[in-house]
């Protein structure tokens, strides 16, 4: 491949007006890719494709990636190793490395999916416009450089100019032949390396000198007027005068076809001697390339890039000599020539065996203006089903009306000879002989509209009603089809000896195989809802035309959902990207698919007559030789670095997994379908992608994985390699086992605590009751015992003493009921006392001082003693337990009881402080008082007060002097004052 931009163009050959005369040719598809398109630029100066069969585009605005679908680009901000966005050629060397030349002389080299600097970018330097490979694996640069070309081997590069026999002119390209010589051409000259110094040239004319290799091991060489074919011997050949054309690049494709990319006139095909245009939109064109599926590549100047596709289908109309667009029925005769016949008293015949153009034949009559199947004799000729009955065509070149004066609307004639007509309105006929033969009608054999005959003799017949018949020996054998809703049978179509395929007008697709009928499945991939006609090919390609369009599905797709195999296949939908204009084609009853013997297929349509040529796959290299790629893996924001062998590592909570995979098929990459699965998650099942080439993971637990990808190329099957890599999730810290086990743990941990503490909890609860109900029982026993032994013992002296006054004398009388009073009086305060224990209202310090003030004052002013009272203007609200409360009394009781039994005491000093969370009652007198230590056994007030204090918690001190009074003191803590063991 060679090609040039950036070139001075030269001036538009004042001939060029010639170029008219050029004749155009319709054998290609085009489509244009732009900047719209992601190209860099439209720019294009070079094009070649790797192994991986991706298209490589070199443009005045970087270099492109292209796989079919999507343009990536590779500019030198981001690429190490590319030296400038000015790409000016590029080549694939024979070890599948890329090569790519810039301006300023610049090459690099891709390998191993890495760019390396070859040549350096230098200022002022000329641009690397070509490349060539040599027989010894040798790259060979063309530069701009007057009288320059390189040669790089093993990491050396040499240079050859003049000395080497090079003309000095600029604009030097190098070529090398199949067998690996290398050619130079300049403005100058050009010539072959014979492997010491090139020999040189002189093309007759002037101007640029181009080069292609010519596939017989020659070299084509153009410059001027003539375009020469130089032999493997040397020996030259001119082929054509191409002074009308300004070539700029040439090309000669596997099919021996040659190119001549012009900056005036497009781009020229020279095919069997002769010039043809080849429309292109864009003008000048300046890269030429094939690629391994037969596709032409055309780079253009200032148009982008185009794909030209030989074309497939083709629509014969009016244009061609039809007299309407709307045609019926189509049959080959015995010399290859296509008949159509159609509506607007269409009956043409091809007027060559190419069946490119139609003409009415000779003496055509009047009857013949509604044919509606046509069908070939074997004797000669074509018979002709009409409205108006059966008529014939014979070989010599007349019109003959036969018996048969039925309606017709198809025909078929078997092995024996014998023509079969089927009437609109009446039986089957059998035409033998001359004579006509009417089936019996019985079962439903009437108004049949298909016919076919299978390998081994078998007549089918199809009827309006949905009814299929099978002549079996000399009877019609009906032939049920499962739901079937008696609708009108479109098609019968034989496939081998055992087999035959039935289509029926919303009714589906039948198959009858030995005996047994299947229907396809509805939702199985094929719309069955209207299918109108069917051929099946040598190569197992199940052609359908339906009202909306042309279907085709392999037989490998199809066989294996009626067997029951499959839910599902896959067909391939042709549209007008594929060529094909929209069409409704034509019911299939009336003969109206034919392959003729030059391969072509042919269908009638309401738009025409469309014809189908046979896939050239001698050019091509199929699908399954091109490998799926993983092009790119994103976590995140962030592209990560891969080579498809090494396994991934990716860090923890680093974002969603996009994984970008492709399939480079350039021909049909709109029908390349994928599917991938990820072993490591789940079961690892297929996904169905379709035709996304994106699959994308928000969330994958930490783990090891391998992600698999595979193709299905527009045939359909799954290719059978597939691309694949490993990849790792790390686990964030709070994912690791040992975080997971610790976590684990210590919920464990955790539980058990939770548990215990609520053991715990129940205990102390149950503890709490249980001292509640001992704190009751104890309080129910103290005022039990406080009853019995005060109120208890006051009343009994009470009733002792009353019985006393009766048996006492009269004077004594009055001193027993003194001492009743006290008695009783006594009652009441020990009753009052034992009733404040139990009142909760008193369950305060502020209730335990007034009471203690209140009954001190009393108690000593009975006694005569005079008592002080000295308490604080504030007492703390905090709750006091009654049996505190209680134990407190008692014990300042006890300590005045002593005052007035032993002190002699006059005066009394009650004084309660409340400092540092401490109460402190002290109770002092003036009275005779005692060595402390030298108490009796028997003094049990003491003893008892002590002990009591010791029981709250708190203690009981005596400060006393003999003859200096007593000073008794208790301090008990403000709060958790309680009985010792509680809480």
């Amino acid at each position: 491949m060679v090609s040039f931009a950036g070139v001075a163009f030269s001036a538009v050959n004042p001939l060029a007006v010639q170029t008219d005369a050029i004749p155009v040719s319709a054998d290609y598809l085009s489509r244009t890719w732009g900047v719209d398109e992601g190209l860099p630029s439209n720019r294009v100066t070079g094009l070649t494709q790797t192994p991986d069969g991706y298209l490589w585009v070199a443009t005045l605005g970087g270099l492109a990636r292209f796989d079919g679908v999507k343009f990536t680009a590779f500019y030198p901000e981001t690429t190490p190793g590319l030296e400038s966005d000015h790409a000016q050629a590029v080549f694939t060397a024979r070890d599948g490395n890329l090569w790519v030349g810039m301006e300023g002389g610049a090459v690099a080299r891709r390998r191993d999916g890495r760019f390396q600097t070859v040549t350096p970018f230098a200022e002022g330097a000329k641009a690397t416009s070509s490349f060539a490979q040599d027989a010894s694996g040798a790259v060979w640069f063309g530069s701009r450089a007057t009288g320059k070309v390189f040669r790089w081997l093993n990491g050396k590069l040499t240079t050859y100019t003049e000395q080497e026999g090079l003309r000095r002119s600029p604009e030097n390209e190098v070529c090398s032949t199949v067998n690996g010589t290398i050619w130079y051409a300049n403005m100058a000259g050009c010539g072959p390396f014979d492997g010491t110094r090139f020999q040189s040239i002189d093309p007759a004319g002037e101007g640029m000198v181009h080069l292609a290799r010519a596939g017989d091991g020659g070299m084509w060489v153009t410059r001027g007027n003539q375009l020469v074919h130089h032999h493997p011997d040397g020996s030259p050949e001119t082929k054509v005068d191409v002074s009308a054309l300004s070539v700029q690049v040439m090309m000669e494709d596997s099919s021996g076809t040659l190119w001549l990319g012009t900056n005036n006139a497009g781009l020229i095909r020279l095919r069997d001697g002769r010039l043809e245009k080849v429309s292109v939109e864009g003008g000048a064109v300046s890269a030429l390339f094939e690629d391994r599926e037969g596709n032409l590549w055309v780079g253009l100047r200032s148009g982008g890039l185009i794909r030209l596709q030989a074309r497939r289908f083709y629509l014969r109309q009016i244009q061609d000599g039809l007299p309407g667009n709307d045609v019926f029925s189509v049959c080959a005769d015995n010399d290859g020539r296509l008949w159509l016949a159609g509506s607007n008293h269409m009956l043409v015949r091809s007027t060559d065996a190419t069946n490119r153009s139609f003409t009415a034949p000779e003496g055509l009559p009047d009857l013949l203006k509604a044919v509606m199947a046509v069908h070939p004799d074997p004797s000669g000729g074509v018979w002709l089903g009409t409205l108006r009955g059966l008529f014939r065509y014979s070989a010599e070149g007349s019109f003959s009306r036969e018996s048969l004066h039925d309606s017709v609307t198809a025909l078929l004639v078997d092995r024996t000879g014998d023509l079969w007509a089927a009437t609109i309105k009446g039986p089957l006929v059998r035409h033998q002989a001359g004579q006509d033969f009417r089936m019996p009608e019985a079962g439903g054999l009437t108004q049949v509209v298909a016919l076919a005959e299978d390998p081994v003799g078998r007549i089918w017949a199809g009827t309006v009603d949905g009814l299929v018949f099978q002549k079996s020996g000399e009877q019609f054998v009906s032939v049920p089809l499962p739901g079937a809703k008696h609708d009108l049978v479109q098609f019968i179509v034989p496939d081998g000896p055992s087999t035959v395929w039935i289509g029926v007008w919303k009714g589906g697709l039948y198959r009858w195989q030995k005996g047994r009928v299947d229907r396809l499945p509805d939702g199985a991939g094929l719309p069955t809802d209207n299918l109108r006609s069917l051929n099946i090919t040598a190569e197992g390609d199940f052609w359908v035309g339906t009202a909306r369009g042309l279907l085709r599905v392999a037989r490998n797709e199809i066989e294996p959902v009626m067997d029951g195999r499959r839910d599902a296949l896959h067909c391939i939908a042709y549209g007008r990207d594929d060529g094909l204009p929209s069409v409704e084609f034509a019911h299939g009853f009336r003969n109206a698919t034919i392959k003729t013997p030059d391969g072509h297929l042919w269908f009638a349509t309401s738009q025409g007559a469309l014809e189908i040529t046979p896939e050239e796959k001698t050019s091509r290299i199929s699908a399954p030789s091109l490998p799926v790629l993983i092009e790119t893996v994103r976590v995140g924001e962030q592209a990560m670095a891969f080579d498809g062998e090494s396994k991934l590592l990716i860090l923890p909570r680093s974002g969603p997994l996009e994984i970008r995979y492709t399939l480079a098929q350039l021909s049909a990459s709109e029908h390349v379908r994928f599917r991938y699965r990820l072993s490591g998650m789940g079961g690892g099942e297929w996904i169905d992608a379709d035709h996304q080439r994106t699959a994308l993971f928000s969330y994958l637990p930490p783990g090891d994985y391998r992600f698999e990808v595979a193709a299905a190329g527009a045939d359909g099957p799954w290719l059978p390699t597939t691309a694949s890599f490993a990849f790792t999730m790390r686990a964030a810290w709070w994912e690791t086992v040992w975080f997971r086990s610790g976590v684990g743990l210590l919920g464990a941990l955790a539980l058990a605590a939770l548990v215990r503490i609520g053991v715990q909890r129940r205990m102390r609860a149950r503890m709490r009751r249980l001292e509640q109900e001992n704190a009751l029982e104890r309080e129910r026993t103290r005022i039990a015992r406080d009853i019995h032994d005060e109120l208890g013992a006051s009343l009994t002296q009470i009733t002792i003493s009353s019985k006393l006054m009766k048996l006492a004398p009269s004077d004594a009388t009055a001193a027993h009921v003194d001492e009743i009073a006290t008695l009783a009086r006594r009652t009441v305060d020990s009753l009052d006392e034992i009733v404040w224990a139990v009142n909760p209202r008193y369950d305060t310090y502020a209730g335990l001082v007034e009471y203690v003030g209140k009954f001190a004052v009393n108690f000593l002013h009975a006694s005569g003693i005079a008592c002080k009272i000295d308490v604080p203007a504030s007492l703390p609200s905090s709750p006091l337990d009654s049996d505190v409360r209680h134990h407190l009394f008692l014990v300042a009781k006890e300590a005045l009881n002593n005052i007035v039994k032993y002190a002699g005491a006059h005066n009394v000093c009650l004084k309660i402080e409340m400092t540092a969370g401490v109460v402190s009652i002290s109770i002092s007198d003036d009275g005779c008082g005692f060595e402390v230590g030298s108490e009796q056994a028997d003094a049990n007030g003491l003893r008892n007060m002590r002990e009591r204090m010791a029981e709250l918690g708190g203690e009981c001190r005596i400060e006393s002097r003999p003859g200096q009074g007593t000073r008794v003191i208790f301090q008990l803590p403000l709060a958790g004052a309680g009985p010792k063991g509680e809480e």
